[in-house]
């Protein structure tokens, strides 16, 4: 029987648009102080650091900030995990390897979300009655585009940042010098791409990895700072375990 698929939210649109010619630099310690040294890349450079951070496999933690006005989930926290070949991305190429993520805001809402080859199940906590209810399986194809797809999988941030990246510069000519910044932080040398008309910042890591997001959010996932926490370059199953037994229809989760 074909699973019950229903989508939550029916209206999603995002602009996203580049803004070039930034204060650019590395952040350097001398003798003198602080320094910037000036830095060029293509776009083609920046979209495979990207594409990169969605290889492969690795877990990371990250702390949310700067929700809602007025809300009680101002905070969360976030982990994201994902095994794969090297090489290969799983959520960008459904059916190799599998992916998660598991977010938990300081009102108490829980939404957990595993895609195991093409298969996909979740749980969600709701924060009036704090049961959890678990949905699905539900083969990918039947969840697969909408907007319901595309919020509930914007928590996982590493394909969030390669397609915020790739909306902006995929249609530039590959070799046009863009100027970008780059800062010195307690995971290494981060490249630093801002998107959205100027409102949204990726600094991502050497290995591609997302170490820094600040902007205006995105629909139903309205937090406005993401920090990297700590990562590993493997992924325990624990991560890839729900909190329970999906029994429902398989419903698309809203964070």
């Amino acid at each position: 029987m074909m699973a019950d698929v229903r989508y939550p939210v029916t209206m999603f649109m995002t602009t996203v648009l580049v803004v070039i010619g930034l204060g650019v630099g590395v952040l350097a310690l001398s003798g003198a102080g602080l320094r910037f040294v000036p830095t060029l890349e293509t776009p083609a450079s920046v979209l495979a650091l990207a594409k990169l951070g969605t290889e492969g496999t690795f877990s990371a933690v990250y702390k949310l900030s700067g929700g809602p006005p007025g809300t009680t989930n101002g905070e969360a926290v976030l982990t994201i995990a994902q095994r794969a070949p090297e090489g290969t991305s799983p959520s960008l190429s459904p059916g190799r390897g599998e992916w998660t993520y598991r977010l938990k805001t300081s009102d108490g809402l829980i939404v957990e979300w595993l895609m195991q080859g093409s298969t996909l199940e979740d749980c969600m906590s709701f924060r009036s009655s704090r049961s959890l209810q678990c949905t699905g399986p539900a083969p990918f194809g039947e969840a697969y585009g909408g907007n319901g797809y595309m919020i509930a999988t914007v928590p996982f941030l590493p394909e969030t940042a390669f397609d915020s990246i790739d909306y902006a510069f995929g249609g530039m000519p590959p070799h046009h010098r863009l100027s970008v910044r780059t800062l010195q932080s307690g995971f290494g040398l981060l490249t630093c791409v801002t998107v959205n008309s100027g409102q949204d910042t990726w600094c991502l890591k050497r290995d591609g990895h997302l170490a820094t997001f600040s902007g205006v959010g995105y629909v139903a996932f309205l937090w406005s700072k993401y920090q990297l926490v700590s990562e590993q370059a493997t992924a325990p199953a624990t991560d890839f375990t729900l909190s329970g037994v999906p029994k429902e229809p398989f419903i698309l989760p809203m964070p």
